[in-house]
């Protein structure tokens, strides 16, 4: 998932790539998650407008929260206590774990 502020520009006619996020959220899985949190996290910390990068494990309540600083460096946060909050400062948004392991069964 991502999330824009303002209008959406694309990367062509095609209409499948939205270009400056501020916000990525990928689900992990097994067979992608060291690609999500490597070599696809460096690609994405090349997006200017990109400010919170969020992994969200689907096995476990585990949240990784990468916030860009306004140096530029990434501070991860991880998250693995349902009565928490993940907060998006960049987007003013606040999500409690437990909604978001909500009608999950590990």
């Amino acid at each position: 998932m991502s999330v824009f502020c303002g209008e959406i520009k694309l990367q062509d006619d095609e209409q499948d790539t939205a270009l400056f996020p501020k916000v990525i959220i990928e689900v992990l899985s097994k067979a992608t998650q060291d690609y999500d949190r490597g070599g696809k996290f460096k690609l994405f910390r090349e997006i200017a407008t990109l400010e919170d990068y969020v992994l969200v494990s689907q096995d476990v309540v585990s949240v990784e929260h990468y916030h860009k600083q306004s140096d530029g460096r990434w501070i991860l946060e991880e998250i693995n206590d349902v009565a928490k909050k993940l907060k998006l400062n960049s987007i003013k948004v606040e999500i409690e774990l437990k909604e978001i392991y909500s009608n999950i069964k590990f």
